[in-house]
């Protein structure tokens, strides 16, 4: 980020990554198969121009990227982003964290989705109606699942709103875009050896 500052000082620049890597921690290597933490955990670094850096130590979603760098600039939300600015960000602040995970090859009927909140973390199998819940301060590695009916209700009930909050999202559901690739494209992409 130094080098990046050096030559453009105004510049706002974000860093992070859209999966981490399960390197074997729970018996596979990858990503898009689970939502444990090895593959949710990615940075999140803002550098804003004069700033001073600090630490947010409280989890944060990808989604907030863009109500905070609108927030920055001095740009309105919209009612339809689900993220929250981290400029107004407290150690207190402690809402739930989602994930989701799904394959698009049939055969292998992957469909996760898993909530953090507070120290819980609940993991749910849609295609096998199973789930997992981990006490995340005790089993940070996600290796022990507890059964603790009233949390697993709680998370239950929060997964419930998140599915609820997203099918009602103004964007779900969005129609198929066919892209048509013109003769020339093609062949270009051809001469790179992409067909």
């Amino acid at each position: 980020i130094r080098g990046v500052r050096a030559s453009h000082p105004g510049a706002i620049i974000v860093f992070s990554a859209d999966h981490g890597e399960e390197l074997w921690e729970h018996g596979s290597v990858g990503h898009g198969k689970t939502v444990y933490n090895e593959v949710l955990h990615v940075p999140l670094i803002f550098s804003f121009p004069g700033e001073l850096p600090r630490t947010v130590d409280t989890r944060v979603e990808l989604i907030d990227i863009l109500p905070t760098l609108a927030a920055k600039i001095g740009l309105p939300s919209r009612d339809w982003w689900q993220g929250h600015s981290l400029l107004a960000h407290t150690a207190d602040f402690l809402s739930p964290v989602y994930a989701e995970t799904r394959t698009s090859i049939r055969e292998a009927n992957v469909y996760l989705l898993s909530v953090m909140h507070e120290n819980m973390k609940l993991i749910l199998d849609m295609p096998g109606n199973k789930h997992w819940l981990y006490q995340l301060e005790s089993d940070p590695g996600e290796l022990n699942p507890i059964t603790d009916t009233a949390q697993s209700e709680t998370l239950m009930l929060l997964l419930k709103q998140y599915r609820a909050d997203n099918e009602a999202h103004p964007l779900h559901a969005s129609p198929t875009v066919t892209n048509v690739v013109d003769q020339e494209t093609r062949d270009i992409l051809r001469s790179q050896g992409y067909f």
